[in-house]
């Protein structure tokens, strides 16, 4: 991810609420360990759209990793009431409720 995530983060700083570039840094920062760029991009990405289901599953396994399971499970709760049918919510949640 390395060169395109840098280029995301240069989009923000020029654009801050550019919400491609946001999805992107909070999906490819939490894959890299930039933890603080990821939960600030998916933050502000879920101000824009609150059901965007790459940065609720990127912000629910930053979450788990966390050991913040409740908050796991909330956001597991958000991606099945606006994504019933996708099956990301379901798994999310189930490893927050096994761990």
């Amino acid at each position: 991810y390395g060169q395109a995530y840098e280029a995301y983060k240069t989009v923000l700083a020029f654009d801050p609420n550019n919400f491609e570039a946001l999805v992107a840094v909070a999906v490819m920062g939490r894959s890299i360990g930039d933890t603080d760029s990821a939960r600030d991009a998916a933050e502000r990405a879920l101000a824009i759209d609150p059901t965007q289901i790459a940065v609720l599953m990127s912000k629910g396994m930053m979450e788990l990793a966390d050991k913040r399971f409740a908050q796991a499970i909330g956001i597991a709760e958000r991606i099945i009431a606006a994504h019933p049918s996708d099956p990301n919510g379901y798994v999310l949640k189930s490893r927050a409720l096994a761990l």
